[in-house]
């Protein structure tokens, strides 16, 4: 059954299965780039830094308003989005004088980004208000499945994604949550599996002009797996995330004459890693310390917000999924977030 849906699954980053080519070592991204309207407002409520703000505008929604933690990282998101109204928390924003909805916007948003600490603290009648009635996307670092708010209209989906498995170059799993009102939940119980991508080696992250100690050449052995090298790791591999202090053996062009090396590696190859954005990576190193990147590095990295996120709107919202070369959508109801092409 799984085999036979598997095709017709279309998100909304045009993202497809990978295709076979000889002189890739793990395929090629395959799909095409959407040309469409911008999907709606959105509102997005942080405890800790995340990447949510440009996963959210990469997923079709214009980040309205915000809530994140007061500091460098706050800072970054007020420059790199400019029309977004962005608070601090534990700072109230000024009122307008205008009536609000749940989330402090006087115009209504189509669904909230956040990760789940931010949120399983909120009262009650947060979760009752008719404004905040929206889908709700959720992250969580953890490994184990995150305990969601019971509330008796909604209805809760977690998934667990594993980073290497959309296209990224560490050992991490982690758990995205949707949270939607039971209105506009797809009811299907039977979905398409998500693609593997072409994941990619911690290789192709390293800057090879940083100096290292001298080493040995590895041997070269690919797969998508934490492989050693002694008491180093292999470059050919995925990145443990749970041990980022560990070495790595990797290409080094100080070192003659075998142009191998054993560094640390670099906050900002950790961070590549972790797949944050260049444009942050370089407002940090430019306005405050590089050292900040950290702050993203036990976070859930860009491509599992991103995917994983694309595929719970594209399959768990009514409307939201369209069957391949048929006219008919997955759910007979008004699309919520269209995905026609």
């Amino acid at each position: 059954m799984l085999d036979e849906l598997a095709e017709p699954l279309r998100l909304w980053t045009g993202r497809g299965p990978p295709r076979s080519n000889t002189s890739s070592l793990n395929g090629v991204v395959h799909g095409h780039i959407p040309f469409r309207e911008r999907r709606g407002r959105c509102y997005i409520r942080l405890a800790q830094p995340s990447l949510w703000f440009f996963v959210a505008e990469s997923l079709g929604f214009t980040v309205a308003k915000a809530r994140c933690p007061f500091g460098p990282f706050c800072s970054a998101m007020k420059a790199l989005f400019p029309r977004a109204k962005i608070t601090s928390n534990g700072i109230k924003a000024r009122s307008s004088g205008t009536k609000r909805n749940a989330h402090g916007n006087d115009k209504p948003t189509d669904i909230v980004f956040g990760d789940l600490e931010a949120f399983a603290s909120l009262p009650a009648d947060y979760w009752a208000s008719d404004s905040a009635r929206i889908p709700h996307m959720l992250s969580s670092a953890g490994t184990k499945e995150p305990v969601l708010p019971n509330r008796p209209t909604w209805t809760g989906h977690c998934n667990f994604f594993r980073h290497a498995a959309l296209g990224g170059s560490t050992d991490g799993t982690y758990w995205l949550a949707l949270l939607i009102p039971n209105e506009l939940d797809s009811g299907a119980s039977v979905h398409p599996p998500l693609p593997s991508q072409p994941w990619i080696p911690v290789d192709a992250a390293i800057n090879s002009v940083n100096s290292a100690e001298k080493a040995s050449p590895p041997d070269y052995d690919s797969r998508p797996a934490v492989i050693p090298c002694g008491s180093d790791l292999s470059p050919f591999g995925l990145f443990p995330a749970d041990s980022t202090f560990r070495k790595v053996r990797v290409r080094c062009e100080f070192n003659f004459p075998t142009k191998w090396g054993v560094p640390k590696l670099t906050w900002q190859e950790l961070a590549t890693l972790w797949d944050v954005p260049i444009a942050l990576q370089d407002w940090l190193q430019s306005f405050a310390k590089p050292s900040l990147l950290s702050d993203f590095i036990s976070k859930v990295p860009g491509k599992v917000l991103m995917l994983g996120g694309d595929y719970l709107l594209s399959t768990r919202i009514r409307g939201g999924l369209v069957w391949a070369g048929k006219s008919e959508i997955f759910c007979a109801t008004p699309d919520y977030y269209p995905t026609h092409y």
